[in-house]
């Protein structure tokens, strides 16, 4: 789970403010929910995991993606882990090398290079291919090729983040402080639905409908200034000989 941020609710926060704004509380600060009376108080957390899974699904959201690194082994003949919260890799780069990698699928290798590994010599990687993912944690992992690396080499990735349940007390959404009543009106809609208050439904879904497009614009403001930071990097960064600056510029989900 993310770092709480300020502002941030918890998920035992949030649980206990849909319990007093739709059904009161009992007392202190415990959600009214409870384990007999429907909806239970674990119907209402699946529905608050359910609207933030539909919020954050609602579009290649900005705040969905971080950049990682790893560092190479000299001779590593097997994959490399990614980091867990890393759902998809989006791009691999050698900064120090000025050196965009390039994506290769795992069947492509085999047909290119058969042996894999074998009687090839330790080289600077170009190229990465997706491994199975790790037996145990599930985690993304990568081969680098087309030979083992020679040397230790710094390897910064983008990667979209998973999306997962927040299950614990003090578990906090990817989503940052400023939009997370979204997802809160959602779970709240799903809520009245439930209960068939469709009079608070409608209303509640009139805005959610409303902030969800004012995120929408924020982070659509927000990815084409990125772009625009890139494009002048790029030109900046150009030279007559190269322009693996302007490979390198590239935002996440292009």
């Amino acid at each position: 789970m993310p770092s709480t941020l300020t502002g941030q609710k918890t998920f035992l926060q949030v649980q206990a403010e849909l319990g007093s704004q739709i059904l009161g509380t009992q007392g202190g600060t415990s959600p009214y929910f409870d384990t007999t009376t429907r909806p239970t108080l674990a119907e209402v957390k699946t529905m608050i995991n359910d609207a933030y899974r539909e919020v954050c699904s609602y579009r290649p959201w900005w705040f969905l993606y971080q950049e990682f690194s790893f560092s190479t082994v000299a001779g590593q003949t097997t994959p490399y882990d990614v980091d867990l919260t890393a759902e998809q890799v989006q791009w691999m780069t050698i900064p120090a090398q000025q050196l965009k990698l390039s994506w290769m699928a795992m069947s492509d290798w085999r047909v290119i290079y058969p042996g894999g590994y074998t009687n090839m010599a330790n080289m600077l990687p170009t190229f990465y291919i997706p491994a199975p993912p790790d037996a145990t944690t599930n985690g993304l992992q990568f081969y680098l090729g087309p030979g083992p690396a020679d040397a230790v080499y710094s390897v910064s990735y983008g990667a979209k983040l998973r999306i997962a349940d927040m299950s614990a007390n003090g578990d906090t959404p990817l989503i940052r402080p400023e939009w997370q009543d979204i997802y809160i009106l959602l779970a709240k809609a799903k809520i009245f639905d439930w209960l068939g208050d469709m009079t608070r439904f409608a209303e509640t879904m009139q805005r959610y409908d409303r902030r969800i497009v004012e995120m929408w614009k924020f982070d659509q403001e927000t990815e084409e200034s990125s772009w625009r930071m890139r494009d002048t990097l790029s030109e900046m960064a150009y030279s007559p000989y190269t322009d693996v600056n302007r490979a390198l510029f590239v935002p996440f989900g292009r």
